[in-house]
């Protein structure tokens, strides 16, 4: 897949997963924090704990059926966001097995890096991760988020 789609699927799964945590409660505290060390998708807080977010996205979705840019363009409003656990059979192939050892190595040093930064001190985290698959919805140009959340992942 070309790497133009790529970076259009990465896009509309991490504006799923803000939405995702959203509408659990959590507060979302910064999108995309990068530094040498690495990236975090999603810094988000619930309670007094901050949850650093690893979003993995994979698309179902051929350019036969809808396009990313349509994806992209009609994501407002037209999404349904599912558990994995009810269409588990549709695919075997999980985005969050992408999360490999090095990746949550990373992941912990930007997440000290972040609370060092802000001057956070001995707070409560975590890292978790947001696996999400997207497929073709039952509205022309819409698109289901099949979503799902491992917590504490390291």
């Amino acid at each position: 897949m070309p790497r133009k789609i790529v970076n259009k699927v990465g896009l509309i799964g991490e504006t799923v997963a803000e939405k995702f945590f959203i509408n659990k409660g959590f507060e979302v505290i910064e999108k995309n924090y990068n530094k040498y060390c690495g990236e975090i998708d999603l810094i988000v807080l619930k309670g007094n704990k901050h949850h650093f977010v690893e979003v993995k996205t994979i698309s179902r979705v051929t350019s036969k059926s809808v396009s990313c840019e349509t994806l992209l363009d009609q994501y407002k409003g037209f999404f349904e966001i599912e558990s994995f656990k009810e269409v588990i059979h549709e695919t075997s192939y999980r985005p969050e097995i992408n999360v490999t050892r090095e990746k949550l190595y990373k992941l912990s040093r930007t997440a000290l890096l972040f609370i060092e930064e802000r001057g956070l001190g001995d707070i409560d985290w975590q890292m978790d991760s947001l696996g999400i698959v997207l497929y073709k919805g039952h509205l022309k140009d819409s698109f289901r988020a099949k979503i799902e959340y491992l917590e504490c992942i390291y």
